[in-house]
């Protein structure tokens, strides 16, 4: 009998204790299933609070058990009935699964399915920190290229900021504050930009986050340890904040929330608190009739936001700041866990194993080096800011000129002479634009002319 093939996996075992252990390759059983080869996964929150609590709310970890949901792969195999992926394909994976039948998902809530599996959740399914898993067709989104693994794996925290943007309505022109800048803070900051507010207010209590928030384009960046957070923000805006999103599940938070909110703003929960309850100034609450919205996860943006991550209108690659092979993923949910190195998101990346050298009359042949990054494929952009609100020292127009002032003397037949690299005054500029060289030839002497000139002159005299 053949046996069964297997695969590592990166388990928990107890509290703040992970082990890799060897176990059976998962295997495709229904006819829409697709088997996927891990690459990428990032350490989420959630997983953070199963490595150290143990359960998040009555959900309670039965060891060993596997997290981790927010992953990039490869197809390996697909079912009989799978159409729109083949071998080799790169996916970005929805981590939920809902059933598709019960109540919530015939009403367009697939998010509180009533029997929902979700990866890496205890009592569901098994997390992707793994070699190997299988999900259903549903769950798997295209990539355009494998070169967009990095935003695949970034793309299901991302969608939870772009769906707590899409709940709180009409965001164009507005102001608005994120307490808290971890992944869901700073998702939710790229996400509130495209879609249009004036202004964004954010806090935190890391330094290296403010600052992997100032690179996405914050206007104003605050840590709660060292400034009046309300006092500041309110001097700046006397009429208040029109919507607040509540990213780091702490109570102080969201006491400023109510003081910050303008009368008719809105409150939007979206991290999981540590407390099983927390209270509201219910005086404030109520004469400002401000709404409070809760965010659960994300519903149906997650296709949305791939298009998005991959056509640069967001550029969420500045939150990675610190990357582990997959046999060190307990270092990468410690560093999470102890905000070490002001991590923002720790990614693992499983990795196959190195190749081994070729050999030659028993000596061991040298490996080539790899080639350097083309410059198409460096990204001189700064991270986070859509195209329209990016910032570079040098203008694009002048590029454009000089490349085009290079173009023109290749054609020239009396090239303008410079020597490299020597800086043009704006009036050499202008006096070369404006002269027929622009039209790819240079002034030159009609001698002909002269000479006829020269002839009636004399006549005349």
């Amino acid at each position: 009998m053949t046996p069964k093939p297997t695969m590592r996996a990166m388990k928990l075992t107890g509290i703040r204790q992970m082990e890799m252990l060897e176990v059976p390759r998962p295997e495709i059983t229904d006819k829409r299933d697709v088997l996927i080869k891990l690459s990428r996964v990032g350490v989420c929150g959630s997983d953070v609070h199963y490595y150290t609590k143990g359960h998040i709310g009555s959900r309670v970890v039965e060891y060993p058990f596997t997290v981790g949901h927010e992953s990039a792969e490869t197809v390996a195999a697909v079912a009989s009935a799978v159409t729109r992926f083949h071998a080799g394909d790169p996916v970005a994976i929805d981590p939920a699964m809902p059933c598709g039948e019960c109540d919530q998902c015939r009403q367009g809530r697939a998010h509180t399915c009533r029997d929902m599996h979700f990866l890496g959740c205890p009592g569901q399914a098994e997390g992707s920190l793994s070699e190997y898993i299988v999900m259903p067709e549903d769950s798997c989104f295209p990539l355009r290229s494998a070169g967009s693994m990095e935003d695949g794996a970034l793309s299901e925290s991302v969608a939870i900021g772009v769906y707590a943007c899409q709940l709180a309505g009409a965001l164009r022109g507005k102001r608005v504050a994120i307490l808290g800048a971890d992944p869901i803070g700073l998702s939710v900051l790229l996400s509130a930009y495209a879609a249009g507010v004036d202004r964004v207010y954010i806090t935190d209590r890391i330094k290296e986050r403010l600052r992997v928030a100032e690179r996405c384009g914050a206007d104003w960046c605050g840590n709660p340890d060292s400034e009046d957070i309300v006092a500041t923000i309110s001097e700046r805006e006397s009429l208040l904040l029109d919507f607040l999103f509540e990213c780091c599940d702490q109570q102080e938070a969201i006491d400023q929330a109510m003081a910050l909110l303008k009368p008719g703003g809105k409150l939007l929960l979206i991290g999981i608190p540590e407390t099983e309850r927390i209270s509201f100034e219910m005086d404030a609450m109520r004469r400002k009739e401000i709404c409070i919205q809760n965010v659960r996860r994300q519903n149906g943006c997650a296709s949305k936001t791939i298009q998005m991550l991959e056509d640069s209108a967001l550029d969420a690659r500045a939150m990675v700041t610190h990357r582990f092979p997959f046999e060190r993923a307990k270092e990468a949910s410690d560093l999470v866990t102890e905000y070490g190195g002001g991590g923002v998101k720790a990614r693992t990346q499983i990795l196959p194993p190195p190749p081994t050298p070729r050999t030659c009359a028993g000596r061991t042949a040298p490996f080539r080096r790899e080639p350097r990054h083309r410059a198409s494929q460096l990204d001189p952009k700064p991270h986070g800011l859509p195209r329209e609100r990016q910032r570079t020292p040098h203008s694009r127009r002048d590029d454009r000129r000089t490349t085009g002032l290079e173009r023109l003397e290749l054609r020239s037949a009396k090239p303008f002479r410079h020597a490299p690299g020597r800086a043009r005054s704006a009036e050499q500029l202008d006096s070369f634009t404006n002269s027929p060289a622009r039209f790819g030839r240079l002034p030159h002497r009609d001698t002909r002319r002269e000479n006829r000139s020269l002839r009636a002159r004399r006549l005349r005299v």
